[in-house]
């Protein structure tokens, strides 16, 4: 085994911004059409299978074969992910030898293949890359899968070899409740199972040599808690919150913590507690419920989770976006929508928006003469400016449900949440600023939370400046050439 690292789950998470739905999740997709003459569908598989591991200082050789489809066919290989180890060169060939890898991480590739009658299939290869000096020589195989899953919950395992052949896995329980979906392939996994510690064994077979190779991974089947997660409290208030747990189980134990900020607890020893805080800012919450443990070889499983209580001295607070044209500042609208208040101050709190851009200005224009009718929106609170342009800042938090509802309408100089494809529970980082008083078609699906108070000649500077061709939006010219970055973002 390869001691020392642990592999982590794979994010892939390529998020683009439009100026009319605020988010929109673009994924690679492979149009794929069935071949001509061969009459078979193109298909494309990898010697080694799709899951590799590899310490710094190894470099992988990739060996792809296509089948159905109609020949000749062509290979082209490229890198999607992970510190570059194919350089500049254009790599074609049904065999990719990768450059040694400097760092550790997640790596992954891509093969395309096009046939004579212009069908295209890919395969993506993803590398696990651990430290210098933790890699053993020949055969090995390791298991990426959660430490813990919640009670009915799926836990998902999947195996991760050292070799360039063919690769037969086994999968076996070898202690605890649960019933695998797979026992054979390079994945498995289980759900259902009783609260405890569910272990399982992988045989790995290497089919040139006979080599063999075990792992074994143990998951906790911990209680299942549900919990709104984001709170906004008001100095001098108190505010009650209930965690429910499944199953119900004779023995468990509550217990609260305050994990950060500055809150008081009543009750912290039961499912609901009672909170209260004269600090204006974010306290963070956590709840850990431990249980008895029905099978394996854990006496308790233990589940937590972390809850947000956004703390304001008024339900009106105002918050300053500090830029280098000026200051903007908004005025919250906690009542009507408290839990996007609530979520836009945790991540002022938390200093995400310091070097975040507004990076959007649209106009919707004259079709004829393409001059600017009437201003739309300003929007920002995604992007920072990299080297390369634009680069998205992914929230830390998960989004939060739409109160679009809530009576506020989009009339100039208000503020809303942008959305990810229109679904009004997507609001989390990126918002807009409401250009005229006819967006009123906006309400209804996205959620208006502030207004501008302060600094509107800021605003109209930001629809004077350069603008230019956006390719996600059709080529509107709807992206600043220079954004406006917010160089901190605080409470008033």
């Amino acid at each position: 085994m390869r001691s020392g690292w642990k592999a982590s789950k794979m994010r892939l998470n390529p998020v683009t911004a439009t100026a009319w739905t605020g988010l929109v999740m673009i994924a690679g997709i492979c149009g794929c059409a069935p071949g001509g003459g061969g009459g078979d569908t193109l298909r494309v598989t990898v010697s080694g299978g799709l899951n590799r591991i590899a310490c710094i200082g190894d470099s992988l050789t990739l060996t792809a074969a296509a089948s159905g489809g109609t020949t000749p066919r062509t290979f082209r290989w490229s890198q999607e992910r992970g510190a570059d180890v194919l350089g500049d060169a254009v790599v074609t060939g049904s065999t990719l030898t990768t450059g040694a890898f400097a760092e550790e991480g997640e790596y992954s590739f891509r093969v395309l293949v096009t046939d004579s009658d212009g069908a295209v299939e890919d395969a993506w290869v993803l590398v696990r890359v651990g430290p210098e000096g933790g890699c053993d020589e020949g055969f090995e195989v390791i298991i990426d899968g959660p430490e813990s899953v919640g009670f009915s919950e799926s836990a998902t395992l999947t195996a991760f070899a050292a070799s360039a052949g063919e690769v037969e896995f086994s999968w076996e329980v070898r202690s605890g409740s649960a019933d695998l979906t797979a026992t054979e392939g390079a994945s498995t996994s289980f759900e259902g199972a009783s609260l405890g510690r569910v272990t399982v064994r992988l045989t790995a077979r290497e089919a040139d040599t006979g080599l063999t190779a075990t792992a074994e991974a143990s998951v906790d089947v911990v209680p299942a808690i549900t919990v709104q997660n984001l709170h906004l409290l008001r100095i001098g208030d108190t505010l009650n919150i209930e965690a429910t747990v499944e199953p119900q189980t004779e023995g468990a134990t509550f217990a609260w913590t305050v994990e950060g900020g500055q809150a008081e607890l009543v009750n912290a020893d039961a499912a609901e507690v009672t909170v209260s805080s004269d600090a204006a800012a974010t306290a963070t919450l956590r709840i850990a419920v431990t249980a008895p443990a029905q099978s394996g070889d854990a006496e308790t499983v233990t589940a937590t989770r972390d809850v947000s209580v956004v703390v304001v001295a008024d339900f009106s607070p105002r918050v300053v976006l500090e830029t280098e044209l000026g200051d903007l500042v908004f005025e919250l609208e906690g009542e009507a929508a408290p839990l996007n208040t609530a979520n836009f101050l945790r991540y002022v709190d938390e200093g995400f928006y310091d070097g975040v851009t507004l990076h959007r200005y649209s106009c919707e224009r004259d079709f004829q003469t393409q001059e600017c009718r009437l201003p739309f929106v300003i929007q920002g609170g995604g992007y920072t400016v990299g080297d390369a342009g634009l680069e998205l800042k992914e929230p830390t938090h998960d989004p939060v449900p739409g109160e679009q509802d809530n009576g506020l309408s989009n009339t100039l100089h208000t503020v809303g949440m942008a959305l990810a494809s229109n679904d009004p529970d997507t609001a989390s980082t990126q918002f807009y600023i409401n250009l005229n008083d006819e967006n009123e078609r906006l309400d209804g699906t996205f959620t208006v939370f502030a207004r501008v108070i302060s600094g509107t000649e800021i605003v109209d500077a930001i629809t004077e400046l350069e603008t230019r061709a956006d390719p996600i939006t059709g080529g509107r010219d709807e992206l600043l050439v220079d954004p406006v970055v917010m160089s901190r973002v605080r409470r008033e």
